[in-house]
């Protein structure tokens, strides 16, 4: 009796320790997901609050993904949803790969972050020849070169990378080289190329073979060509005469592609985020020497302090392809990324080892949304209080609209009246050209003047004197000022393509 009774207990402490044991390993795990257990339907609140079709979130925590999941449609026509598989173009978080890139180069003592550009392309070529001369990795890959953006340059053009990168040297700054942070796509596309010299390898290929290959990252891809023959990838969304519609691939970010050209998915992207947040590391490998990926993380120039609008926010630096600053005093560093109607976000908290990963499919909230969403996740997994970023931000999306509407409506106080051209309208006709920015065509059609560049057609009505104002949905009143030359004929024409330059682009009639 008494065997059986030591027995009973026996068997009940070890059910008893059991069953604490289940408890101990539940309470263990619960801390990594419990703080988001109210994410899926805040996304969905958001979603409907933003007018956002679809978007894909993914959570990384101390090296594990927390969180994966799509929301919303990435075909509104097909009615096809989100999944955390579906590719979206990342667009400027390409950035970091290409620095990722450089990182392992620098590691292996084939580059160097700090020895001229030139030094590795005997061809590169810039505006400013001091400029030429000194820039290095360091200073293209954290916007000091001087330049500013240019893209349309490249945005909507038929050029190849080599192309764009000959048609650097006609970029003309607008600060003195160094001067100030300024950010630039071309020099990112020029890093590509400066991977491809060093490696012996086109950008593409180097970063699948030491980036996405170690990462496992399978659908993670460059082209828009094949990004099209995907099964699950997204479509991008915007606002059309008021309804919502699908948008176009058009803006030739493949030949950009180191600087934007990346496509992905969340789950893909955890693994990114993963090695990032793992001072290089992947499932017990260095994939990126650790020291020259904090080179990355480090602040190397002075962001114009726009985030001090809300406390939360400490003023911003840039790395290289990574924004660096606080959130609620907490170390972030960041990246954001738009093309086409696509915006993206990753965001890291280095000291806490939390990633978060943004893809959505409009550009109609900007980077509202994606910021809404990431400030909650921040707020619930660093265990703050959470601030209502929505409320706050439309009512900056609010004063933005506002500010465009009385913007339009504006009396004209330039234009002067009763003006007549200096030529009949068949002189303005013919093909003007920019050694950057290429071709600027106009013709004459149905007694009135055309004008088409790049992916943009529009009509060009008369403003005033020998200046016109382009009208078109997507190109719309631009001023183009046509020259004459000491023969009387038209010779050039004039168009501000670059706002920062403060000045137009000059075209010179070829025929």
């Amino acid at each position: 009796m008494e065997h059986k009774i030591k027995l009973l207990l026996s068997t009940l402490l070890i059910n008893v320790l059991s069953f604490i044991s289940l408890i101990a390993f539940a309470q263990k795990k619960e801390p990594s997901n419990a703080p988001l257990k109210d994410l899926d339907a805040f996304v969905e609140q958001m979603r409907n609050t933003w007018n956002i079709p679809g978007c894909a979130i993914a959570v990384v925590q101390d090296g594990k993904v927390i969180h994966a999941k799509g929301y919303g449609m990435r075909d509104l026509e097909q009615n096809l949803p989100v999944t955390a598989e579906t590719i979206f173009p990342i667009a400027s978080n390409t950035k970091a790969f290409t620095t990722a890139g450089l990182a392992i180069l620098v590691g292996e003592g084939k580059l160097d972050w700090d020895r001229p550009a030139k030094t590795y392309i005997p061809e590169f070529q810039l505006f400013d020849e001091y400029a030429t001369q000194h820039i290095t990795p360091r200073d293209m890959a954290c916007h000091r070169s001087g330049v500013p953006r240019h893209d349309l340059v490249w945005y909507g053009a038929k050029f190849t990378r080599q192309e764009l990168f000959t048609r650097m040297r006609y970029l003309e700054p607008n600060k003195p080289f160094r001067s100030l942070y300024q950010y630039n796509n071309h020099m990112f596309m020029a890093l590509g190329v400066l991977i491809e010299k060093v490696s012996g390898q086109p950008w593409e290929d180097f970063i699948k073979t030491r980036l996405l290959n170690p990462l496992g990252m399978k659908n993670t891809i460059f082209s828009v060509d094949d990004l099209l023959q995907r099964p699950n990838f997204s479509w991008s969304y915007n606002y059309v005469n008021g309804k919502m519609e699908k948008m176009p691939f058009t803006s030739n970010v493949d030949a950009m592609g180191p600087t934007g050209g990346i496509k992905s998915n969340v789950l893909d992207l955890s693994n990114w985020v993963i090695m990032q947040l793992g001072k290089g590391k992947f499932s017990g490998n260095q994939i990126v020497p650790e020291k020259e990926l904090a080179q990355t993380h480090t602040p190397q120039v002075v962001v114009a302090p726009m985030e001090l609008k809300y406390e939360e926010y400490s003023y911003g630096n840039y790395g290289m392809g990574w924004a660096v600053n606080e959130y609620k005093d907490h170390l972030r560093v960041m990246h954001n990324g738009s093309i086409e109607g696509f915006r993206s976000q990753i965001t890291l908290f280095p000291r806490k080892n939390i990633g978060i990963i943004m893809l959505t499919n409009t550009g109609v909230a900007n980077y509202w949304f994606v910021n809404v969403i990431s400030n909650y996740i921040s707020d619930k997994l660093l265990n703050l209080p959470v601030t209502d970023w929505s409320t706050r931000l439309k009512i900056e999306q609010s004063e933005a609209k506002n500010l465009e509407l009385k913007n339009a409506s504006a009396p004209d106080t330039i234009k002067i009246a009763n003006t007549q051209p200096s030529h009949s309208l068949t002189s303005f006709a013919g093909i003007y050209e920019h050694p950057a920015y290429g071709e600027f065509t106009v013709i004459f059609q149905n007694n009135a003047l055309k004008g088409s560049f790049k992916i943009f057609d529009f009509d060009l009505l008369h403003y005033h004197y020998d200046t016109f104002q382009t009208k078109s949905a997507n190109f719309d009143k631009q001023k183009v000022t046509f020259y004459t030359n000491a023969q009387g004929q038209i010779d050039k024409l004039g168009i501000i393509l670059e706002m920062a330059l403060g000045k137009e682009i000059v075209f010179v009639r070829k025929k």
